[in-house]
């Protein structure tokens, strides 16, 4: 039930992709074959893995995973694929200590400025025949040319669900 809610949550995300840009993250670029992402990577534990459909963004498909530290967070670094070839098109940053997403949003202000902030709502099947209300908090910093740095917050009746992946896609 939970990995239903959370596809969900992705697939909200996912909307909002911005088209590929010539920019970069780390010791990537934008567009880049898994290959090269994985090779240039290894000294901080980037390796290849297969593709697992629930772990999908959109289309995005999820077949780089490593280490880093974002905004004194250390995180699983998620790097994802466009299936049509067009290459790397979103880096995801998951905490591998837990933290309220409160915290993450308070560490990525702090690293990055306030940012521009929304919020949209949306109703869901419960799988039971009922339906749930998901609010997504979204807080974003770049665009117009820069990187967009996206920060989402999943709440399910105002209660936090502690959903709350952070991404670096292209500028568009």
């Amino acid at each position: 039930m939970k990995n239903r809610y959370w596809l969900a949550l992705a697939g909200i995300a996912a909307l909002s992709l911005p088209a590929a840009a010539g920019a970069d993250w780390r010791f990537t670029k934008w567009g880049m074959p898994v290959a090269d992402v994985v090779q240039l990577g290894r000294t901080s534990g980037v390796q290849q893995i297969a593709d697992v459909r629930d772990d999908r963004v959109g289309p995005l498909q999820r077949l780089a995973i490593g280490k880093s530290t974002e905004a004194g967070i250390p995180v699983r670094v998620e790097f994802y694929f466009d299936p049509a070839g067009d290459g790397l098109q979103m880096v995801r940053f998951a905490p591998l200590k837990k933290m309220s997403c409160f915290e993450i949003e308070k560490a990525l202000i702090a690293e990055n400025g306030k940012g521009r902030a929304d919020s949209s709502a949306q109703n869901i099947d419960d799988g039971r025949g009922g339906t749930l209300t998901f609010t997504m908090a979204k807080r974003e910093w770049g665009g117009k040319g820069k990187d967009v740095i996206g920060f989402q917050h999943a709440m399910k009746d105002d209660e936090s669900l502690d959903v709350c992946p952070w991404y670096i896609e292209p500028a568009s």
